[in-house]
């Protein structure tokens, strides 16, 4: 009876935290559509610092700063938006807008075409919809290998045999790209600069030479961690140091 009430609390309390987020979430776009973009961005973040999170949300967030012309928040929430949902096209197209307001017009490398290919299939489906694929592929497998186990005819004992061993493949790939997939959602090692103009450092310490200036809005890579100092990869290839501070992590 005990264990009954607390399921029961629990579900009027999520029930209850997913109507504040509907009616905040509502009152900023109300914001928004009144042109009130700081009121808007306020509330958004507001409702961020309770860990309410979505692709809506942070696409609503990063189009309200792009309007305060805040461009480094909004390349920020446009790239966590398309984490959530790689391929939305409007996101993608207000993204490219964004980064066009920034100085550095940094030519990205092209990557190693396996890289590419790797990135594109990890990034069709959120971690939640491979780890489906994968329980669904080792369900088939599983049903092949009692076919092919306990099948009377021989065509059936071969089809089971088959099936099982295409799923049990499938639900390892899917498995781990589910996995991958989750890691990426929960750290990138992506990250948006935030000072207005820094330089990039040849070693960690404000005493090394300069390898060139960046801006604000510019997307890095971080490699690794010295200190205050993050080893970074710009998307052209060169590396080299930053400040921890300037950087916010995607």
């Amino acid at each position: 009876m005990k264990q009954l009430l607390i399921l029961i609390l629990l579900a009027f309390s999520f029930n209850g935290f997913a109507q504040d987020y509907q009616a905040a979430f509502q009152r900023g776009n109300e914001a928004f559509t009144a042109a009130d973009y700081e009121k808007a961005a306020d509330i958004y973040e507001q409702i961020l610092v309770k860990e309410q999170v979505s692709f809506e949300l942070y696409y609503n967030l990063g189009n309200a700063y792009f309007r305060l012309n805040e461009i480094p928040k909004a390349i920020l929430n446009y790239e966590r938006a398309l984490q959530i949902k790689p391929y939305q096209k409007e996101a993608r197209y207000n993204l490219k807008l964004a980064n066009q307001r920034t100085l550095d017009q940094i030519s990205p490398a092209s990557p190693f075409f396996l890289i590419t290919w790797w990135m594109a299939w990890r990034s069709f489906f959120s971690s939640t919809f491979w780890s489906i694929l994968t329980i669904v592929a080792l369900f088939i497998s599983i049903s092949g290998g009692i076919g092919w186990l306990f099948g009377e005819s021989r065509k059936t004992k071969k089809v089971g045999f088959l099936l099982a061993v295409l799923f049990i493949g499938l639900g390892i790939l899917f498995g781990f790209t589910a996995w991958q997939r989750h890691a990426y959602e929960q750290k990138s090692n992506m990250a948006i600069l935030f000072a207005k103009e820094t330089p990039l450092k040849i070693g960690a310490d404000n005493g090394s030479p300069d390898v060139l200036m960046l801006h604000e809005g510019t997307k890095v890579e971080i490699l690794g961690k010295t200190g205050l100092w993050n080893k970074v990869r710009l998307p052209n290839g060169e590396q080299g140091w930053l400040p921890v501070e300037n950087l916010v992590e995607i």
